[in-house]
């Protein structure tokens, strides 16, 4: 059934970010948050645990029982050959050094490890659409918005000789509205009740966007990258 709803696979694949599930599987989570995502991976079966360098999100955490660490991922010093997943979702946009970053993720797996980075897609459809107006621009917070080719070099410079790479249409309808509204407006707040023909406009932009990668499959709203060390 997940092939008739546009968005649903790409929601399912991100919720246990690509991967196989690994029973006991040691996992890190790079950029955490409060923990959600890893408490998910954790109730799937992985030795999950997270990352992240916002003290109140490592707290949060911290008080749901999730063994999380406070810093950046070079700060931790984490053994060689350790991990047999590390994770990062919209994280690797916000770094000064993604290549130092990409490369501590492939030390500290092991052989035959995965490495999963979720980003927006410079060359997605709806930023062809609103151009400056696209929400996941996102400046001054994000410091690198990648293109498909642009994170595959990125990748190989790293070490991963060896991964897949594709393009994806997950939350293309919330980009699409929020897009818009700052199109229109000049601003977007986070929340904000929306009209149901605003949001059902949404739904048909989202539709769309699933029949242009049937044709052109690098442009969807974010890329997914998973590595292979």
């Amino acid at each position: 059934m997940l092939c008739f709803h546009p968005g649903r696979r790409e929601n399912l694949d991100f919720s246990v970010m690509y991967l196989s599930a690994q029973p006991g599987g040691r996992l890190l989570d790079v950029g955490c948050g409060s923990g959600h995502k890893l408490r998910f991976l954790q109730d799937l079966g992985w030795a999950a645990e997270g990352v992240d360098i916002d003290p109140g999100a490592v707290d949060s955490a911290r008080s749901k029982g999730l063994q999380v660490r406070l810093g950046t991922l070079e700060d931790q010093g984490y053994p060689e050959n350790y991990f047999d997943a590390v994770t990062m979702s919209h994280l690797i946009e916000h770094v000064y050094d993604p290549l130092k970053l990409l490369g501590e993720c492939r030390r500290i797996l092991k052989p035959g490890g995965r490495l999963v980075a979720v980003t927006p897609n410079s060359k997605s459809w709806l930023h062809g659409l609103f151009e400056s107006n696209w929400l996941a621009l996102d400046p001054p917070r994000h410091l690198h918005i990648f293109s498909p080719s642009s994170l595959r070099s990125l990748a190989v410079k790293a070490g991963f000789l060896k991964f897949r790479l594709s393009t994806t249409i997950r939350e293309a309808n919330g980009l699409f509205m929020a897009s818009k509204l700052i199109q229109n407006t000049g601003r977007y707040r986070w929340g904000c009740p929306l009209p149901r023909a605003f949001r059902l406009q949404a739904r048909g932009m989202q539709l769309l966007e699933w029949a242009i990668l049937k044709f052109k499959p690098d442009l969807g709203e974010e890329i997914a990258l998973v590595g292979e060390k």
